[in-house]
């Protein structure tokens, strides 16, 4: 990823699983995840369809950790069926997010959350 990308609007879209809008900050000649923009839209559309599927209405943004060296990142649960969506941003000190992964060694902040059944 060239380009860094405001962390605050590209998590507030992902969190309502808007893709028209994540599509608007997105450059469709990079690369994430190690996908090509069209393959990248569609992780994010298949993993979108199957939040909504499981109930969720939204996912949340959470802080943790992952990787062997503990990196400290987003990533996102759904808002009703916490089941986790594989995808990890690394944002820098000016909050723009200079990378992403799809580590499912996540770790959630357990400090970050407080999940009432």
């Amino acid at each position: 990823m060239k380009t860094p990308i405001p962390a605050d609007m590209l998590m507030f879209f992902i969190i309502r699983m808007d893709i028209p809008m994540i599509e608007t900050m997105l450059d469709e000649t990079e690369s994430y995840v190690g996908m090509d923009y069209p393959s990248f839209i569609q992780f994010l559309e298949q993993g979108f369809a199957r939040h909504q599927a499981l109930g969720d209405s939204t996912v949340l943004a959470l802080q943790g950790k992952f990787g062997p060296d503990q990196k400290a990142g987003y990533s996102f649960m759904g808002n009703k069926s916490f089941q986790p969506f594989e995808l990890v941003l690394i944002a820098d000190d000016q909050k723009m997010v200079i990378d992403m992964n799809t580590d499912p060694s996540f770790v959630f902040d357990a400090n970050s959350f407080v999940i009432q059944k």
